[in-house]
C-alpha cells in the first residue's frame, strides 16, 4: 500500500538573502495535521526559513515539496495552485489598514474563488465568528486591540480553509491571557479543519502547550541541531546551545 506523502518536505535546502547563505542542507518533514514549531535563538534564521517555505524567497538550492508536489521548481500556475492551499499569519499581522475586517477577509476570496458577493459576506462573518470577532466586520484594524488584530489576521489566514497555516510569532507582544486564548484558538482550528500548522516562536510556554514536534535551528551551525517532541529535545540533549534555550523554568508535567 502506497504511503501518503508528508504535508511538507524540505530536502537539502540552502537559503538566505542575496549572496549570504544562512541555512544549509535543511532536510525535515511535517506530517499532515501536525503542529510543528521552528525554534532557536534570535538570528538563527527562523523567519528566513518561513519566508522560503511560503515562496517569498527563492532557495539557493534544494527542494520544498507539498503533499509530494515540487513547490520549488514547478511552473507559476502550479505554484499558485499550491499557494491556494496555504494560509499565512505574519508577525506584524499585515492587515490592510485602509480596509475594514470584512474587506480584509474578503480579499483572498475575491482573488481565488468565484463565489457570489452574498456568499462572500456570509463566509466573512463565519470566519470572524470562528475567531471570536462576530460583529466586527466594519471595524478597521486601528480600532482593535493587539489580540483582536491577531485574531483577525488568523481569520484571514483561514479564509480559504487552507490545508497548511504558517504562523510567525503569533503571540509575541500579547499579555499572557490573550496569548493563551490565541493558543486555544490555534488548537481549535487544527481540530475543526484538520489543518497542518507551522509556527515560528521562541516562547517556551507556547512551544510546550502546542507543539507535536519541532526543529531547533542554530546560527553558527547554519542548520538543524535537534528535532523531536519538545520534552524529548529539552530533557535528553546535552548540547549547551539547547540547554541555554530551555534554561527557563520548564512547565510541570
Amino acid at each position: 500500500m502506497e504511503s501518503t506523502p508528508p504535508a511538507i518536505e524540505s530536502d537539502r535546502l540552502h537559503c538566505g538573502y542575496e549572496n549570504v547563505v544562512l541555512l544549509k542542507d535543511l532536510s525535515f518533514s511535517v506530517t499532515s495535521g501536525e503542529v510543528f514549531f521552528i525554534i532557536g535563538q534570535n538570528g538563527c534564521g527562523k523567519s528566513t526559513l518561513l519566508r522560503h517555505l511560503v515562496g517569498l524567497q527563492e532557495p539557493f538550492s534544494g527542494t520544498i515539496r507539498y503533499f509530494g508536489a515540487n513547490f520549488t521548481d514547478c511552473e507559476p500556475s502550479g505554484r499558485l495552485e499550491l499557494l491556494k492551499r496555504f494560509g499565512v499569519l505574519f508577525q506584524n499581522d499585515a492587515l490592510w489598514s485602509s480596509m475594514d475586517l470584512s474587506q480584509n477577509l474578503a480579499l483572498p476570496m475575491e482573488e481565488h474563488t468565484n463565489i457570489t458577493p452574498g456568499m462572500r459576506a456570509k463566509m466573512v462573518s463565519f470566519k470572524l465568528e470562528q475567531v471570536g470577532l462576530k460583529g466586527y466586520e466594519t471595524y478597521f484594524p486601528r480600532e482593535l486591540s493587539g489580540g483582536m488584530r491577531k485574531r483577525a489576521a488568523l481569520a484571514r489566514a483561514i479564509a480559504l480553509d487552507p490545508e497548511i497555516i504558517f504562523l510567525d510569532e503569533p503571540t509575541v507582544g500579547l499579555d499572557p491571557v490573550t496569548a493563551r486564548r490565541i493558543n486555544e484558538l490555534i488548537l481549535r482550528i487544527r481540530e475543526q479543519l484538520g489543518t497542518t500548522i507551522v509556527i515560528v516562536s521562541h516562547i517556551l510556554s507556547h512551544i510546550f502547550a502546542l507543539a507535536d514536534r519541532l526543529i531547533f535551528l542554530d546560527r553558527k551551525q547554519q542548520g538543524v541541531i535537534a528535532e523531536g517532541a519538545p520534552r524529548q529535545v529539552a530533557n535528553s540533549n546535552d548540547d549547551p546551545r539547547i540547554t541555554e534555550f530551555f534554561h527557563q523554568q520548564l512547565p510541570s508535567k
